[in-house]
C-alpha cells in the first residue's frame, strides 16, 4: 500500500498579471488530491481585522472553493458568502469583491496554481496534498435534499473517507449575504462537523457556531436554526448515504473530496487546560497525517454564542493552521482572522483579540499514538474533530521459486 501526504504554505504571486503561477516543488510524489484553507492574512503568527475563512478542494481536474467574511469595526453588520464550482482557491476583499482566484495541476513532484484572476496581495495560504497508488480522489457536487430522511448522493463509488464543505447556497457562483462556513468529514466507522454563521444586516451582532462527532455536515441560519444536518449510513458502489434532519426545501450546494484508498480513522479530541504540555490520543494506527477542524466550544452537538472556526493539518513535521472570529452580541464588530506556521489548530478571541489555546505541533508513533503539544492553554477543554490517514505499510512476503 503507497500512500502519500504532505503539509505545507506558500505566499500567492504578487504580480497581479492574470495566469500568473505559483509552482510548489519537493513534495516527492505525484499529487492526486489537495485541500487548500487560508484566512487571507498577510503576516504569519499575527491578528487582523476581518473575519475571513477560505477554503478550497482540487483533484486535479475538478475543483470547488468556498469563501465567507464578516467586516471588522461597522455599527451595521457586514457579512458575505460564496460557493465557486471551478476554481480551487479564491480570495475575496473583506465586502466579497474577487481579488484572486485559480485551478491547479498536478505533476511529478509537484502542483502549480494559476491565477486566472490576480492581484498584489501577499496572502499566506496553507494546504495538504495527497498522492499514491493506493489512493483514488475525486472532488465534485452534491446537493442537499429538501426533505428530511435518508439520501443516496452519487460521487465516486466505495469510498474510504469524505470531506464536505458548505456555504449554505443553493445557487453557486453567486456573492450572497450572511455569513457561513461548514466543513465535516467521516469514514465508514466516525463522523464529524463543525460550522459557523454571521447575520448580515444587524445592528447588534448575531453570530453562532456548533461542533458535533455524531452528524458529518451542519448548517446554521439566521435565528439560531439548522437548515440541514446530515449523519454518515455508508459507502456503496455509487457514492454515499446520508441521513438528514432539519432540512428547509432549500437544495443547498455541497462540495466534497472522496477518498478511495489508504487507512482512515475520525475522531474527536479535547484540547489541554490549565498547564501547557503534551495530550496522548490512543488510534488505530500509526498516522501519516492529521486534519482537524473546531469551533473553539467544550460542547458537542449545540448551538453556542460566538461565530469561531479553526481548521488545521500536520504531516508531524509540518504544523499549519488558521483561525477566524466574530463576536456575538455587540453594537460594533468585532472580526479578527489568525494563520500559522507551526500551530495545527488555534483557539482565540476576537474582541482582544488574543490566543486562547494552541495545538503547537504533532507527533506520530508506534504505539499506536499521536502526541498533541499545546504550548497556549486555558481553563477551557475545547473540542476538535480529527481525521487521520495512516502510515505507508510494506509487509514482507515469501517469495517461491
Amino acid at each position: 500500500m503507497v500512500t502519500n501526504v504532505k503539509v505545507g504554505s506558500f505566499v500567492k504571486n504578487t504580480g497581479g498579471v492574470t495566469n500568473e503561477k505559483n509552482t510548489i516543488t519537493g513534495l516527492g510524489f505525484t499529487p492526486k488530491g489537495i485541500k487548500f484553507e487560508t484566512s487571507q492574512n498577510t503576516a504569519d503568527t499575527t491578528f487582523q481585522t476581518t473575519c475571513v475563512m477560505s477554503m478550497g478542494y482540487s483533484d486535479g481536474t475538478n475543483h470547488r472553493s468556498i469563501y465567507t467574511s464578516a467586516k471588522h469595526a461597522l455599527t451595521t453588520t457586514e457579512t458575505y458568502r460564496y460557493q465557486n464550482n471551478t476554481k480551487a482557491i479564491m480570495i475575496r476583499a473583506s465586502n466579497g469583491s474577487l481579488k484572486a482566484e485559480g485551478t491547479v495541476a498536478f505533476s511529478a513532484g509537484q502542483f502549480e496554481i494559476t491565477w486566472t484572476t490576480a492581484d498584489t496581495t501577499a496572502n499566506i495560504i496553507n494546504y495538504i496534498v495527497f498522492g499514491g497508488d493506493d489512493l483514488t480522489i475525486e472532488v465534485g457536487t452534491t446537493t442537499e435534499p429538501t426533505s428530511n430522511g435518508s439520501n443516496h448522493h452519487a460521487m465516486q463509488g466505495d469510498s474510504d473517507f469524505l470531506m464536505m464543505a458548505s456555504m449554505q447556497n443553493a445557487t453557486e457562483n453567486s456573492l450572497k449575504g450572511n455569513s457561513a462556513f461548514a466543513e465535516g468529514m467521516c469514514t465508514a466507522s466516525n463522523e464529524g462537523a463543525a460550522t459557523m454563521w454571521s447575520d448580515d444586516a444587524v445592528t447588534t451582532t448575531e453570530a453562532m457556531r456548533w461542533l458535533s462527532s455524531s452528524h458529518c455536515l451542519g448548517i446554521i441560519n439566521t435565528g439560531d436554526t439548522f437548515t440541514g444536518k446530515a449523519s454518515f449510513s455508508s459507502f456503496d458502489g455509487t457514492g454515499v448515504n446520508l441521513t438528514w434532519t432539519d432540512t428547509d426545501g432549500a437544495a443547498r450546494k455541497i462540495y466534497y473530496m472522496a477518498i478511495k484508498g489508504g487507512e482512515w480513522e475520525v475522531g474527536l479530541g479535547t484540547g489541554k487546560i490549565t498547564t501547557i504540555g503534551d495530550v496522548t490520543v490512543s488510534t488505530s494506527f500509526k498516522p501519516a497525517a492529521v486534519m482537524m477542524i473546531s469551533c473553539g466550544h467544550p460542547t458537542n452537538d449545540a448551538i453556542q454564542t460566538q461565530a469561531r472556526f479553526s481548521s488545521g493539518f500536520s504531516d508531524g513535521t509540518n504544523h499549519r493552521g488558521v483561525w477566524a472570529g466574530d463576536k456575538d452580541a455587540v453594537t460594533t464588530t468585532a472580526c479578527q482572522k489568525y494563520i500559522s506556521d507551526g500551530h495545527a489548530i488555534i483557539w482565540a478571541e476576537e474582541s482582544t483579540p488574543a490566543l486562547q489555546s494552541t495545538l503547537d505541533d504533532v507527533t506520530f508513533n508506534s504505539t499506536p499514538e499521536m502526541i498533541l503539544h499545546y504550548d497556549v492553554v486555558d481553563s477551557s477543554a475545547r473540542l476538535f474533530i480529527w481525521a487521520i490517514l495512516k502510515e505507508n505499510s510494506f509487509t514482507p512476503r515469501m517469495m517461491t521459486f
